[in-house]
């Protein structure tokens, strides 16, 4: 390994002959052979660049490929002119922006919290990193949501990350801190800040059901009431049905019905002769 790493600095030639005398390596054992290759007709092997004109004197028939050092490399970019200036200016720009956040990442909670947090903080893309004030912003995160334990930030690459972690909120015991469903629907996705969860992506949920329980463990058969604080996402469906009907009319009754003008699936039955029903279908918050 060693000497493959010298070689690449200072360079090497690859020899290739047609010969099966083992001995002859014994004779060119001097000259540093190293990545020695043996078959039934031919040897190679490789010698450093300095010690070429020495093997290649000894063996005048064989076939020599050279492998220029690093610095061999410069030539290229002296006969290419416009490859120099754009390595050049590639070079100066990866010095320069390497400098810069240009993404802000909050990890450790989804949704709405999520959100809420992102717009709170006040570092903005494209910030030096010699004068980001993340650690303060991190202290500030804590200091105004009340969900939030603790916060860290770091930055990998060209991102900073904002690591929140997230403890149970004392809760009102005489009243319900559970969060209830507002609609009925298949469930996507649970966001739990604070509380149980009783329900995973693909339960069906009904209108006034408990999603996500006021209460954290401190035993393993003991809970303690806490503030539900998630969110969690839902397929809600809406229907409407009709007689000689189109189902562009009751679409329309749909959307006069919820408010809604843009659904994520709409399908249309004729369960009988003369019936028509539309079914439209959107995913939504049901928290």
């Amino acid at each position: 390994m060693f000497e493959m790493i010298k070689n690449f600095l200072t360079g090497s030639a690859r020899f290739r002959i047609q010969s099966n005398d083992f001995r002859l390596l014994n004779r060119l054992r001097i000259y540093k052979l190293s990545d020695v290759v043996i078959s039934d007709k031919t040897l190679e092997f490789t010698v450093p660049l300095k010690n070429m004109n020495a093997v290649k004197n000894l063996l005048p028939k064989s076939e020599v490929k050279i492998n220029k050092n690093i610095f061999g490399l410069m030539d290229v970019f002296y006969m290419r002119p416009a490859l120099s200036i754009s390595a050049v200016v590639c070079l100066i720009m990866f010095i320069v922006f390497g400098n810069f956040v240009f993404r802000i990442k909050v990890i450790g909670v989804e949704g709405s919290q999520q959100h809420e947090i992102a717009r709170f903080i006040q570092i903005k893309p494209l910030s030096l990193k010699s004068n980001l004030q993340a650690r303060i912003t991190a202290e500030s995160i804590v200091k105004n949501f009340d969900y939030v334990a603790h916060a860290s930030s770091k930055i990998v690459g060209s991102t900073l990350y904002f690591l929140v972690y997230t403890v149970p909120l004392p809760g009102d015991k005489n009243n319900n801190s559970d969060i209830i469903a507002a609609h009925s629907g298949v469930i996507t996705k649970v966001v739990v800040a604070s509380g149980r969860a009783l329900v995973s992506a693909g339960d069906i949920v009904r209108q006034g059901d408990v999603l996500i329980k006021g209460e954290y463990q401190i035993g393993e058969l003991e809970f303690a009431r806490c503030r539900a604080v998630g969110e969690v996402m839902a397929d809600v469906s809406y229907s409407e049905f009709g007689m000689n009907t189109t189902a562009e009319a009751l679409l329309a009754k749909i959307i006069a019905r919820t408010g809604i003008q843009n659904f994520d699936r709409i399908e249309t039955f004729t369960p009988l002769k003369g019936v028509t029903e539309v079914v439209a279908t959107i995913n939504r918050s049901i928290t």
